[in-house]
């Protein structure tokens, strides 16, 4: 495939722009749990309080004429902890005059000037406000961040013409409260209120989340070991994982491509890595050894065809790197003949977020059902 090519057919792009954050959210890729008690610092995440260039990353995105939805997320950390959140998006903005831009925070950082500003692309542009808990609870999750200061903004950002949509996150600790939240936001002009199981439905997670709440965010580092032995049992376990989910008449429906042939998303983290998705990028300091360990051996054969720096746009340009294997089409070819691939040909990560198991989601939403063959912590 051509590169010219590869940015022609882009219809969508995720991009984490900072990986600072003001919030403790403990199933954070910015921490590590260890022995499911205690939360350190993540010192293998190379993106934490980084930020992107805007100036370079907008260059890159320009090229992609078909672009429809700009996703700017918050990965490892908020967008609003980016001193130029508003330059990227008038950048965009004036070269993709068509494309919208979706801004996910957690609400409570940026000025009266900046919400006010962004409210002024609303017609393009939505932000999502993850608010998960009402006054007494959201900090339960979101430890750290202010009732006080996200009310002020989402106010400020509405009444100046903003459209905001209200994402809960479901948990035991905050359900009672999902319709009054949901009146509440409407009471507030917010445009929509979602809300969406929670990612680790795990009784042993739930209590951690409440436990922690009430305790300093970590500032001690974690560095776990990687041996060479832990390695291969990784490849013997997913060897069985593979075989097991293909009994189970498992499929791949890939986010980042419709057909399995033409890549038409991807994601940029911080740090300037570009990926197939944001699951993608967090292999990179992943909590569950395993997954980390599935990886390292996958990433050391495409360093050594393509160079410590295979996939960063400070080093390398954008339509080259979206040529490598771990973006389609070469890494979803096997996707539509399961049954004949090998363990090898498949990457974990494809699995456990792009994967469904007798039309069950291996995310485990909604059901314990996976959780039997895929975990996503130690």
């Amino acid at each position: 495939m051509k590169s010219n090519n590869i940015l022609s057919g882009i219809t969508e792009v995720e991009i984490g722009i900072s990986g600072r954050c003001n919030s403790g959210c403990i199933d954070c890729e910015r921490f590590y749990i260890k022995d499911k008690k205690d939360i350190f610092i993540n010192s293998r995440n190379k993106t934490l309080n980084k930020i992107i260039d805007v100036d370079l990353v907008s260059k890159s995105l320009i090229k992609c004429k078909k672009l429809k939805n700009l996703y700017i997320i918050g990965t490892t950390g908020d967008p609003l902890t980016h001193p130029d959140l508003v330059k990227f998006v008038g950048k965009i903005y004036s070269a993709l005059p068509s494309v919208n831009i979706i801004i996910h925070t957690n609400g409570s950082l940026g000025s009266e000037q900046i919400w006010q500003t962004l409210a002024l692309f609303s017609d393009r542009t939505e932000v999502v406000f993850s608010i998960d808990g009402l006054e007494d609870t959201n900090h339960i999750y979101r430890r750290n961040v202010k009732w006080e200061s996200i009310m002020k903004n989402a106010k400020t950002f509405i009444d100046a013409g903003g459209k905001a949509t209200w994402k809960w996150v479901i948990f035991p600790h905050n359900k009672h409260q999902l319709l009054e939240a949901r009146h509440t936001s409407y009471k507030m002009g917010f445009n929509k209120f979602v809300a969406e199981d929670r990612y680790t439905p795990l009784d042993w997670f739930d209590d951690l989340i409440v436990d922690q709440s009430s305790l300093p965010i970590p500032t001690q580092g974690y560095l776990p070991s990687l041996t060479a032995q832990m390695v291969e049992q990784e490849k013997q376990s997913y060897d069985q994982m593979f075989k097991k989910f293909i009994e189970m008449g498992g499929t791949i429906n890939p986010w980042c491509t419709s057909d399995n042939s033409k890549l038409e998303k991807f994601y940029i983290d911080a740090d300037g890595t570009v990926w197939p998705c944001c699951y993608f990028a967090v292999l990179e300091y992943y909590c569950d050894q395993n997954v980390w360990a599935s990886w390292l051996l996958k990433k050391k054969q495409i360093i050594n065809r393509h160079g410590e720096k295979f996939n960063n746009i400070y080093f390398r340009d954008l339509e080259k790197i979206l040529t490598c294997e771990i973006f389609p089409p070469r890494v979803s070819q096997n996707f539509d003949n399961l049954d004949s691939a090998e363990s090898s040909d498949i990457m974990k990560p494809c699995i456990i977020n792009c994967g469904k198991c007798l039309d069950v989601e291996t995310r485990g939403r909604l059901s314990d059902h996976s959780l039997e063959f895929f975990k996503y912590r130690n």
